[in-house]
């Protein structure tokens, strides 16, 4: 027998007894590190516990995140942006995220706003569906309080939802603000801005989610500045939806592979599908493009579209910012007059609230060309200082006049009857002669400086324009009107069809 035996196995088990303990040293730390990666990473919460969603038909489900919505859930920056088609699954996405801050996020304080009570109650009953879900399994204390538009945690973590008032944005501070269908929500762009600043003050975290509604507004205004505006930016069309598209494991592949041709095929394919031909008949090119396309582009409310500007709009190195001889302009852009050449103005004469805009186009050049912009701030001059500068612009290119003598009384329309004719809008002539003004620029017949407000106020024009600045434009269309003829003539605002070849 050796008698070392009894002395080694003393050891071995001293030596086992010690890495029994090293090994539970290292479960509880690794416990201890997969713990706090559940509290920083939503995906791997959501891989863990597998929270549960409502869908119609199936009742519930664990939810499992399309790739997209995995793209936006690792999205760690402070400010994000979701272009995306409608019925995608990011209200439900953003509902599961919101429950992980509540649940890991000390004191987290969450605002949701949405566009309606009823789209507000939508989402917090998601959030309950998830919650609930995960509760028992986590050990989670009930709630203590809870209700259609509030819910409080006993740990003192709050979500509230908000629908759309002009002042909903000063009445809180958070730690997670999340804007739903902002480009579709009344007062969208006040509770934005009146927002930032509470913000501020928390570090919060933003999340703007939508379907576009044309270019203007804060969702578009971000969307295509995300550099300038401190956001990160996701775009998800309905290709990107394996519900919609019946190709999808192979356009993810060749998307992930910057595949585009095959990527484009595959889109072209899935038209085919059942989904998209029941679905496509229903809207209209605009409307399509606006809800399922995330087309910035297609609100059915736009006037003048993105292939129409950049025909339209030029660099303007033909002009130069001058200084206005009454030093009334605003802005003032001129050329020189040419001898033998003809020319047109189109003045849209402010009101109180509204600049006076005189453009003057050279007609004898291909295509015709902007050669003198006055933009005359409201309430900076009397009538007799507006119809000076009028009379100069005359004298200076002996050009044809007319102006928009509507609303305004007879006294300035009167003073300056002699150089120019007076045009009174209403809806039909005001269509005619925005339709005129779209086709010349289909046509590359007119040739526009793309300056700053006058870029702006193209791109944000609407049908709809009661509460739009419209002076540039008004001021161009009508000057388009005594100088462009096209080939056919719309005969009215609600009547589609047009005559005359």
């Amino acid at each position: 027998m050796n008698p070392d035996l009894p002395n080694k196995g003393k050891n071995y088990s001293k030596q086992r007894a010690l890495d029994d303990t090293a090994l539970k040293d290292k479960s509880a730390q690794y416990k201890s590190g997969f713990k706090r990666r559940l509290g920083n990473d939503t995906l791997l919460w959501i891989e863990t516990y597998h929270p549960k969603i409502r869908l119609p038909g199936k009742g519930l489900v664990s939810y499992e995140p399309f790739w997209c919505q995995q793209q936006v859930l690792r999205d760690k920056s402070r400010f994000r942006h979701v272009n995306k088609s409608r019925q995608i699954g990011f209200t439900t996405t953003f509902a599961i995220e919101a429950v992980h801050a509540f649940i890991y996020k000390p004191q987290a304080e969450i605002i949701v706003l949405s566009k309606s009570e009823k789209e507000a109650k939508k989402f917090l009953d998601k959030f309950y569906i998830a919650y609930d879900s995960v509760s028992e399994d986590m050990g989670l204390k009930p709630l203590a309080k809870q209700n259609t538009l509030n819910a409080e945690s006993a740990t003192g973590s709050t979500i509230q939802v908000l629908t759309s008032s002009k002042g909903a944005g000063r009445s809180f501070t958070c730690t997670d603000f999340y804007m739903d269908e902002v480009a579709h929500t009344t007062f969208g762009d006040d509770i934005y801005q009146a927002s930032m600043p509470t913000i501020a003050t928390t570090g919060g975290r933003v999340t703007l989610f939508s379907s576009p509604k044309g270019r203007a507004g804060i969702f578009a205004e971000i969307g295509k500045n995300l550099e300038d505006q401190g956001f990160s930016g996701h775009i998800y069309e309905w290709w990107f939806s394996p519900v919609y598209n019946p190709n999808y494991e192979e356009f993810l592949q060749s998307h992930l592979n910057f595949d585009h041709r095959t990527k484009n095929r595959l889109i072209d394919e899935a038209k085919q599908g059942s989904w998209y031909t029941m679905m496509r008949s229903k809207y209209s090119d605009m409307a399509w493009g606006q809800e399922f396309e995330a087309s910035y582009d297609s609100d059915v409310d736009t006037v003048f579209s993105a292939v129409q500007l950049k025909r339209g709009f030029k660099k303007p190195d033909w002009m130069d910012i001058d200084i206005d001889p009454n030093n009334l302009a605003l802005e003032y852009l001129a050329t020189d007059s040419v001898e033998g050449h003809d020319y047109v103005t189109g003045i849209d004469l402010g009101r109180k609230r509204d600049a006076t805009v005189i453009v003057t186009f050279d007609t004898s050049v291909d295509p015709m060309e902007m050669v003198e912009y006055k933009r005359i701030p409201p309430a900076s001059s009397d009538w007799g200082l507006i119809e000076l500068s009028i009379r100069q612009t005359y004298d200076k290119f002996k050009s044809d006049m007319i102006h928009d003598a509507t609303g305004v009384g007879d006294s300035i329309s009167e003073r300056v009857i002699d150089i120019s004719e007076p045009f009174i809008i209403t809806a039909s002539s005001k269509y005619n002669v925005i339709e005129n003004l779209r086709r010349a620029m289909d046509a590359e017949a007119i040739k526009l400086p793309r300056i700053p407000r006058m870029w702006r106020e193209f791109e944000q024009f609407k049908w709809d324009d009661k509460h739009l600045v419209q002076d540039i434009v008004i001021a161009v269309c009508l000057a388009t009107k005594v100088f462009y003829e096209p080939d056919t003539v719309w005969v009215g605002a609600d009547d589609f069809s047009y005559v005359g070849e």
